[in-house]
């Protein structure tokens, strides 16, 4: 009886990543396929003769050769015999990691996965091992620079494993080289800590990366993730790989693909393009993202289309800095003030967009405000900075009265409505408790700053418009104005 042992062949294109096996055995042949990283579907077919069989088996493997799809003759070459030996790897260190992960910064699961490490020949145990001392600030100078050498040694031999399935796209940096434009010379900045893909920054998120990524067992582990750009539909059709989908014009493509992934251990998320008056960015689903980071620590989103009130209402009880830029809608204060998972919050930023020609009045109100003054759980706010409100006097009289003027030590209501009355209204109460003080871009008058500089010195208060604070809302084009 005639047979064949199982040939494979394989066919990347694009996002598409597909395996085909073929095995030949007397009078059948059996064909199994589908995804790389999956079992897929196996189907048997009976011939009448051995002859008939063979045929059928060589005019299949020619079919998909000419399709595309290479044969890969030892395991090492294949990609479907590597995803297949990746999740048996991550079934073996899955009670490690969630070890890990249920007290992610206790050095001693860290050191417990590393002792198994070492036990299978896995330099990844040394690597735990020597990214842990070099944390130590206390290190002597000598050791460091002994151990950082060290490090660098492993890092260059055993990154494109470590990385595993993201491996091809950080290190090739893989993405059409027009969408990198400006200072950025690269599609992907990363740094391994603990032994394990720590921090990525990514300029410009495509929808085959953010598809990887999600399905990447190191996302449990990472601590810092930055987004220089979501994807936009109008950016995604001018790229080949993508031109044929219909992209939601009002969406970040790459954003949503993202939603699901379960980061963990994340304590820095960021969405911005680092530019101050400037933003393309939309991100009408990333509060669905934020949703399955509960250590979250400092979240920086600079974008259009955000749903504020979602943000303002996710459960981050360790959320320490919270920084909205960009957004051009209502941000209402008052469901941030009832959020009782905020307790740890310590700073927040809120630099609205620019009025649209549409609107009537600020984004960030007096309304808000007194809820924010109100409130009883925020009791660690200490840096609070607000742009572009009509707050004016009668929000600087409710802040003085409440109990969290007190605990302030960074005051900003910039490009705003705030006439001397609330400058009157602030040099009655002591203001030493405060490092910074900024009342710039307001309608108050040179009597009122020299008053205001007198009761505190370092203030900052220029730009300060004239006339009346209706006219032209002038100090609410102080934003992303593109």
């Amino acid at each position: 009886m005639a047979s064949e042992s199982p040939r494979m062949f394989e066919k990347k294109e694009g996002t598409s990543d597909k395996f085909w096996e073929i095995s030949l055995d007397g009078g059948s042949h059996t064909v199994r396929y589908g995804r790389v990283g999956t079992d897929g579907q196996s189907k048997t077919k009976d011939f009448d003769t051995e002859d008939k069989a063979r045929k059928s088996y060589e005019k299949l493997i020619g079919q998909k050769t000419g399709k595309g799809y290479a044969e890969v003759t030892g395991n090492a070459d294949s990609r479907q015999e590597k995803a297949k030996a990746s999740q048996a790897q991550a079934k073996e260190r899955e009670p490690f990691i969630k070890a890990i992960l249920d007290d992610p910064d206790d050095m001693t699961s860290y050191m417990v996965f590393a002792d198994w490490l070492e036990d299978q020949d896995d330099a990844q145990g040394e690597l735990i091992r020597i990214q842990w001392q070099l944390e130590d600030e206390n290190l002597k100078a000598a050791e460091r620079k002994k151990l950082a050498a060290r490090e660098k040694v492993l890092l260059k031999a055993h990154q494109s494993v470590w990385l595993d399935d993201l491996a091809e796209d950080l290190i090739g940096q893989k993405g059409p080289e027009d969408l990198l434009w400006g200072a950025r010379r690269k599609f992907y900045d990363w740094e391994m800590g603990r032994g394990f893909l720590d921090s990525l920054n990514v300029a410009y998120l495509l929808p085959g990366f953010a598809k990887t990524l999600k399905k990447s067992p190191l996302v449990s582990t990472m601590r810092r993730l930055t987004i220089r750009h979501p994807s936009n539909s109008w950016d995604l059709e001018e790229i080949d790989e993508y031109a044929e989908t219909e992209w939601d014009e009002d969406d970040a493509p790459s954003l949503k693909m993202l939603n699901g992934a379960k980061f963990s251990n994340m304590r820095h998320f960021e969405v911005s393009e680092q530019e101050s008056q400037s933003c393309h960015c939309s991100a009408t689903s990333v509060h669905n993202l934020i949703k399955l980071m509960p250590r979250l620590e400092t979240l920086q989103l600079d974008a259009h289309d955000v749903n504020i009130g979602a943000i303002f209402r996710l459960k981050c009880p360790e959320l320490r800095s919270l920084t909205l830029q960009h957004t051009a809608d209502r941000h209402p204060l008052e469901t941030l003030a009832k959020n009782t998972s905020f307790s740890k919050l310590e700073s927040l930023y809120l630099w609205p967009h620019a009025m649209d020609h549409d609107a009537e009045g600020a984004y960030i109100d007096f309304k808000g405000l007194k809820a924010l003054c109100a409130s009883k759980n925020l009791p660690a706010l200490k840096h609070l900075s607000l742009y572009l409100t009509d707050v004016g006097d009668k929000g600087v009289a409710e802040l003085v009265k409440s109990p969290l003027f007190q605990q302030l030590q960074t005051l900003r209501l910039v490009y705003g409505i705030v006439t001397d009355a609330g400058v009157d209204t602030l040099c009655e109460h002591d203001l030493n408790h405060l490092e910074t003080l900024d009342l710039s871009g307001n309608y108050i008058t040179r009597d009122g700053v020299s008053k205001l500089k007198q009761a505190y010195p370092k203030v900052g208060a220029g730009e300060q418009h004239t006339g009346e604070p209706t006219d032209e809302y002038e100090y609410l084009w102080n934003g992303d104005i593109e």
